[in-house]
């Protein structure tokens, strides 16, 4: 969708406690995920968590799109 991969997981499982994990003192998991991210992508990927009404969880990942050309059996584009 406008030159972006959008992703997005959902469940309707317990969901998360009163409150969302915070940014930064979230899972080292999210943490890691967030911080490849950055590495990979600056500014121009987001890793987006919230809950899913009346119960469960949604993430959404979203990065910039573009597709490699493909190379033949040469290894020539």
């Amino acid at each position: 969708i406008d030159g972006r991969l959008r992703l997005r997981v959902e469940d309707d499982g317990p969901g998360f406690e009163a409150e969302l994990p915070d940014r930064e003192t979230n899972g080292l998991g999210i943490a890691n995920t967030r911080k490849r991210l950055q590495q990979l992508y600056g500014d121009a990927a987001t890793l987006e968590i919230d809950r899913k009404m009346p119960r469960g969880a949604v993430v959404s990942i979203s990065l910039p799109f573009h597709r490699d050309p493909v190379i033949d059996g040469d290894g020539q584009p």
